[in-house]
Parts: C-alpha cells; structure tokens; sequence
C-alpha cells in the first residue's frame, strides 16, 4: 500500500482561467516605494525576489525536494519543520520565503516574472496567513500561455485576482515544488520570451 503523504492537502478547486488580454507589470515607482517601505499589494513585508539566476533557482529546488523529503520520513515531522527553519535562518535571503514556496518563487523570478507574496498555507496544519499554498504575480501576456501550461503540469491552478495581479496556487505543498520544476525545466522556452521583450538585456544562465 502506497504511504500517504503527512502534508496538509486543502479542500479547493483547482481552476486554472486567465484572460487572453491579460498583460499587467507593476510601475517603476511603484517597486521603488515598495523597496524602500518594504509593502507592496497589501503585503506588509514584501521583500523583491526579481533577478535570480536560473543556476540558484535549481539550487533552491534541490532544497526545498531535500527539506519536504525529510519532514516526510522524520519521526516527528513539526520538529524537523522547526529544525530547518532555524538552518534557513542562516540564509537571509531567502529565509523570509514558507519552506515548500521557496522554490516556486525563486523559479518563476529566473523566468522574468514579479512576485510580490506567497505562503505554504500551512506544510502540516493551519497556522499560516493564507488557507492553502500561494504565489501572487503579475505576467505579461506572452509569459500567460507557458505559464498556464506549468501549472497544469503540476496540478496548480491560475487565476486573476480581483485587484488584477495572478494567484497560483495548489492543494498540497508538494505540488507548488512540482510547478517549480516544471518551470525550471522550461529555462529555454521563457528565457526566449524575455529575450524577445527585451531584447538588448543579458540572457541570464
């Protein structure tokens, strides 16, 4: 018999539904406000995530696979939780970013997109800010498709919030690491994009 998974899986439709004229950045003024009040988009401790290079988002990802791997086999899960977020506390620049949420976000910042929160919505239980996992983004239009089509793989869901900005989204943390890969595996294909966008700007490796 197949050991169910110990993380918390929420009880919400996956629904994935962008609209095809959907192309939304936030203004250069606004990310300067944002960078120095640390508060963007109702997030109160936004920090910017923009500009990681592929080379440390597969770093992260390995981590993170490595973290949940060994929450999941502990023998007592919340203190092995507790365990690595003392040891990410010694890596100040992603240790702001929920265990299991890392990996998307660094991802999708290699790809060229703007996150402005996020949350694990709880690995094991409910004590977090959100009910479920989530990454909140904004996209240019050319980026929607590819997009969508990573979170389908990963059995994520997409959708524009009510304020503009996209919310992605899943049941259990494990699939949030699953989008990260998906995306990861993609470099090439939003890495064109971004090179059609902006096409006198580095081309990250």
């Amino acid at each position: 018999m197949e050991r169910q998974s110990i993380f918390r899986c929420s009880d919400i439709e996956i629904v994935r539904d962008v609209p095809d004229a959907y192309d939304l950045q936030p203004e250069r003024d606004e990310l300067e406000a944002a960078d120095e009040s640390g508060y963007f988009g109702g997030n109160h401790s936004f920090a910017n995530y923009q500009g990681w290079p592929w080379a440390d988002a597969r770093l992260v990802l390995e981590q993170e696979q490595e973290f949940l791997q060994r929450i999941e086999t502990a023998q007592d899960p919340h203190g092995e939780l507790e365990q690595i977020d003392d040891e990410r506390c010694e890596d100040c620049e992603i240790s702001g970013l929920d265990v299991g949420i890392a990996a998307s976000v660094i991802a999708l910042s290699a790809a060229g997109f703007f996150t402005f929160s996020s949350c694990s919505g709880g690995l094991l239980d409910t004590n977090h800010h959100e009910e479920h996992a989530l990454v909140v983004l904004f996209a240019n239009k050319d980026q929607v498709p590819l997009l969508l089509a990573c979170a389908k793989a990963a059995g994520c869901g997409l959708e524009k919030a009510h304020d503009g900005e996209l919310i992605l989204y899943a049941r259990v943390i494990t699939d949030m690491v699953k989008f990260a890969k998906e995306v990861i595996m993609r470099q090439a294909e939003f890495d064109k994009l971004n090179l059609q966008r902006a096409p006198t700007s580095d081309r990250r490796e």
